[in-house]
C-alpha cells in the first residue's frame, strides 16, 4: 500500500529519491528515481551511513527492522562534483493506541481515538480507504458501505506523516442495529463454590454494553457482529463471594441513550440444626415467588419455611438451592450439600392425635411410605412398653390395660428405607 499522501522525497542534492522517508518498522525503502550526470559510471548505496566510512550495497532497497534514525548515501565517481548525497529516514515503533467505538441507532457510529504518538489516522472499510480520522471523537455514517447482510468490516491504521504501512492497526466488524429492546437478561446462576455465577441475557449484535456489579462498572465492551445463538453466557468472577446484584446498560452514544436491565443473585446455605436442616437464603430483593429445591425436587414454595426436619437419614447427603422469579427473570442459586448426622422423621410421624371415635386422627401411626422390615414400638413415660405394631397401616388406638391416658409418649420406629437400615425416635401427645 502506497503513502496516502505526496511528500518531498528526494535526497539533498536532489540526484535520488526514494519512495518513504518515514514509516514504522519494519520500514522497506526504495530507491525510486535517479537524476545523476551521464559521466557517472559508479553509482552505489550505503543505507546505514555514518560520515565516516561507506559500505555500498548490493541492491537499491533496505528493510528497516528497527526504530531509529537512518542516513542513505549516495555515492558517485564524476569529477569536480560532490560524490556524496544523503537523505534522512525515520523509523518509528508500531505503538497500540487507544480507540472507542460506538456503534448507534440509524446506521450511525462514533470513533474516538485517544492517543498523541502518531500524526495521523486512517479509516478503511474492505481494504478500501475511507477518510482520515483525527484524535477525539469522529462521527460517521455508514449507511452507504453496508453489505446485504446490513454489515460491514474495517479498520483503523495510525500513520506517520502519510505513511501508514506496517504502522498499528484495529480491526472491527459492525452489523446495523435498530433495535432498543429494554429488557434483554434472562436468569442468573451462582456456581456450587460461588467463585462465579453465570448471567443470560440476549445480546444485540454490534452493540455498545457496560456490565456493572453492585454499581461498579465490571467492564465496557463492543458485542460481536454475528449473534448465532438467542441466549448469551457471561461468566462473572465473584470476587468477595457475595455480589447481590448484576446491571448491563445498552449504550447509544450518538443518540445520548442507555438502556438498563438487572438481577439480583440469590445465595443459599444449608447447615444442621438441633430440629434439623436450617436453609438459609442470602438475598436482598423481594422475589414475586421463591421455591427451594432439596435433591431436584420441590421442597418449599414459601418465604417462611426454612427448616427441613423431614425425611433425613442419618449419613445420607442432602443438597439445596432456591430459585427467585421477579419480574419474569429467574435467579438460581448455588448448590448447597451436607451429610445429616441424625435421622429427622424419615418416616414421618405426627406430633399428637385425638383417640376419640369422630373418624379423625384416632390412631398414632407414621404415614403410610414404601418400606420394610417395619416395627413400631410405644412406652409411656414410666418406660414400660404398652403397644407394639409390624403392620405400617396398624396404629395405636391410645388403649392400655382398658384405660385412654392423656399424656406425652415415646415412640422408636425400626424399618428399611431403600436398602438402608433406620431407627427412629420420638416424642408425641395423646389428646382427649
Amino acid at each position: 500500500m502506497l503513502s496516502l499522501n505526496s511528500y518531498s522525497q528526494k535526497s539533498n542534492l536532489e540526484r535520488f529519491e526514494v519512495n518513504l522517508i518515514s514509516g514504522c518498522a519494519p520500514l522497506e525503502v526504495q530507491i525510486v528515481d535517479e537524476n545523476v550526470d551521464s559521466t557517472a559510471t559508479v553509482i552505489q548505496y550505503d543505507f546505514n551511513y555514518n560520515n565516516l566510512s561507506f559500505n555500498p550495497s548490493s541492491t537499491t532497497f533496505n528493510i528497516y527492522e528497527n526504530p531509529g534514525k537512518y542516513i542513505i548515501a549516495q555515492a558517485i565517481n564524476v569529477d569536480n562534483v560532490e560524490k556524496i548525497d544523503i537523505i534522512e529516514i525515520e523509523v518509528f515503533e508500531p505503538k497500540e493506541f487507544e480507540i472507542k467505538i460506538s456503534n448507534c441507532l440509524n446506521n450511525k457510529m462514533e470513533i474516538e481515538i485517544i492517543d498523541n504518538y502518531y500524526t495521523g489516522y486512517n479509516l478503511y472499510i474492505e481494504n478500501t480507504f475511507i477518510k482520515e480520522l483525527d484524535q477525539g471523537i469522529n462521527n460517521f455514517d455508514y449507511s452507504n458501505y453496508l453489505d446485504s447482510e446490513n454489515k460491514f468490516n474495517g479498520f483503523i491504521r495510525a500513520e506517520f506523516y502519510g505513511n501508514d504501512i506496517s504502522c498499528y492497526e484495529e480491526s472491527f466488524s459492525i452489523s446495523s442495529v435498530n433495535s432498543n429492546t429494554k429488557n434483554f437478561i434472562d436468569s442468573v446462576k451462582v456456581s456450587d463454590d460461588r467463585t462465579f455465577y453465570s448471567l443470560f441475557y440476549k445480546p444485540e449484535k454490534s452493540t455498545n454494553y457496560k456490565l456493572k456489579i453492585d454499581e461498579r462498572i465490571d467492564s465496557v465492551y463492543l458485542s460481536p457482529s454475528y449473534i448465532y445463538f438467542n441466549d448469551s453466557k457471561i461468566e462473572i468472577s465473584n470476587k468477595t463471594f457475595s455480589d447481590k446484584h448484576v446491571e448491563i446498560e445498552k449504550i447509544y452514544t450518538c443518540q445520548n441513550e442507555v438502556i438498563v436491565d438487572g438481577i439480583y443473585l440469590i445465595y443459599t446455605n444449608a447447615y444442621e440444626e438441633r430440629d434439623g436442616i436450617k436453609i438459609d437464603l442470602d438475598y436482598i430483593n423481594e422475589y414475586d415467588s421463591l421455591h427451594i429445591f432439596k435433591n431436584s425436587e420441590l421442597f418449599s414454595n414459601s418465604k417462611k419455611l426454612n427448616m427441613d426436619s423431614y425425611n433425613l437419614i442419618e449419613g445420607e447427603e442432602y443438597c439445596y438451592y432456591s430459585v427467585g422469579f421477579k419480574n419474569g427473570k429467574k435467579s438460581i442459586s448455588n448448590l448447597s450439600c451436607l451429610i445429616s448426622s441424625k435421622n429427622y422423621n424419615p418416616l414421618p410421624m405426627p406430633n399428637s392425635f385425638t383417640p376419640n371415635g369422630d373418624g379423625l386422627n384416632d390412631e398414632f401411626k407414621p404415614f403410610e411410605k414404601n418400606v420394610s422390615d417395619y416395627k413400631l414400638t410405644i412406652y409411656n413415660n414410666f418406660g414400660v412398653n404398652i403397644f407394639e405394631s409390624n403392620d405400617i397401616g396398624f396404629g395405636w388406638d391410645g388403649n392400655f390395660d382398658g384405660k385412654v391416658i392423656q399424656g406425652s409418649y415415646i415412640y422408636i420406629l425400626d424399618f428399611t428405607l431403600n436398602g438402608k437400615k433406620v431407627k427412629q425416635k420420638g416424642k408425641f401427645l395423646l389428646i382427649k
